[in-house]
């Protein structure tokens, strides 16, 4: 059975120890995804320990980029520390590690592979998570966790800590400051009848 993909997770933060770096992402929750679905915090995690890869947007067949050192549900969430592989043989590793801890990339994802899988809209009147759309899945297998650009949980990235409010802040303001002078440079604006391979729409 191909493995579902769900974008839940968001970053938490960095724990330092003897030079290492450990990144915690909240990586699952119950709330309800773009496709209506929601995930039960239900983990099955043992294969998931004893093989417990990274990777970069689901892709199988790409090198991993690291391993997580850490996996447990708390607080009715599924968190996950990860130690990026930022060896010389690994530049994606380090680019992603650099991109985390400077926030520009966020976003988790779990691979994972529901055993009972229920219709939202079969679900009793009285159950809050009935909804005309969507499934509720449970007893999920997880398989891999994946660092992705864009979630599939819109609200995950509202919860990101403290800590990367200030750096997602500062990051806003440098481009803004960057486009303000290049903007102030009065450079010619491109015909972009002149861009190699353009071609003008039927």
């Amino acid at each position: 059975m191909k493995p579902n993909h769900r974008a839940f997770g968001v970053f938490k933060g960095i724990e330092e120890k003897d030079g290492v770096k450990v990144f915690s992402f909240i990586a699952s929750t119950s709330t309800p995804d773009r496709h209506g679905d929601i995930v039960v915090q239900e983990w099955e995690l043992d294969n998931f320990r004893a093989n417990p890869v990274i990777l970069q947007n689901h892709d199988y067949y790409a090198p991993v980029v690291g391993m997580a050192t850490k996996m447990e549900v708390v607080d009715g969430q599924l968190v996950i520390a990860v130690l990026f592989d930022t060896g010389e043989h690994n530049p994606d590793g380090r680019r992603l590690a650099a991109q985390v801890e400077a926030g520009f990339v966020r976003a988790a994802s779990v691979g994972f592979r529901p055993k009972l899988v229920t219709p939202r809209a079969s679900l009793p009147e009285t159950d809050t998570r009935r909804a005309d759309r969507g499934y509720l899945l449970a007893q999920n297998e997880l398989y891999e966790l994946s660092i992705v650009s864009v979630p599939a949980n819109a609200g995950a990235l509202a919860a990101k800590s403290g800590p990367m409010d200030a750096i997602v802040e500062a990051v806003t303001a440098r481009v803004r400051a960057e486009l303000a002078a290049a903007a102030a440079a009065a450079v010619p604006p491109v015909d972009p009848t002149q861009w190699v391979g353009w071609r003008a729409p039927k």
